[in-house]
């Protein structure tokens, strides 16, 4: 009785409501995201600030997906369009997910491409390094060292007066 049930419920989902409740969604997506400028920034930069407008796009589409349910409009009324509250979750989380890992996938690759194309035009030796001081703005210079092998510079060693960050 349990496993009719369960295909009953696969097949309702899968054959009756998923053709219906898919283009609307994904329309209200898009829309929802047109306005909020998401697909134009997609080839910059990505920085915390396009995680929140991806953030909020998402959740602008969520709670418009949600609207039928807050009129108590239910999916077993076939003329009508309810998506889950866990569907929609699910969804949220997962756009959330894909959309940000594949901006920090092509920052990531254009950022390695731009370090191998500097290190082809710099061929100088490396130049022993000291910096002076060891607090924020050292961790700052250390990474911009790194992330530009170009400069051709070698940290030889961190000073600062501070016995704390000393060791």
């Amino acid at each position: 009785v349990l496993g009719d049930l369960n295909q009953e419920s696969s097949s309702f989902i899968l054959q009756d409501q998923l053709p219906k409740i898919l283009l609307p969604v994904l329309l209200i997506k898009l829309s929802i995201f047109f306005v909020f400028g998401v697909y134009r920034k997609l080839w910059r930069y990505t920085n915390i600030n396009d995680v929140i407008q991806i953030a909020q796009a998402l959740l602008a589409s969520s709670l418009i997906t949600l609207l039928p349910r807050f009129f108590k409009l239910a999916p077993v009324n076939f003329d009508t369009f309810a998506a889950s509250f866990g569907i929609i979750i699910i969804d949220f989380f997962l756009s959330l997910t894909l959309l940000c890992a594949i901006r920090f996938l092509r920052l990531y690759l254009v950022e390695q491409r731009a370090i191998k194309r500097r290190l082809k035009e710099a061929k100088s030796k490396a130049k022993a390094t000291l910096i002076l001081g060891a607090g924020e703005a050292c961790i700052e210079v250390i990474q911009a060292i790194q992330r530009h092998p170009e400069l051709s510079l070698e940290i030889k060693a961190i000073l600062d007066d501070d016995p704390r960050k000393q060791g």
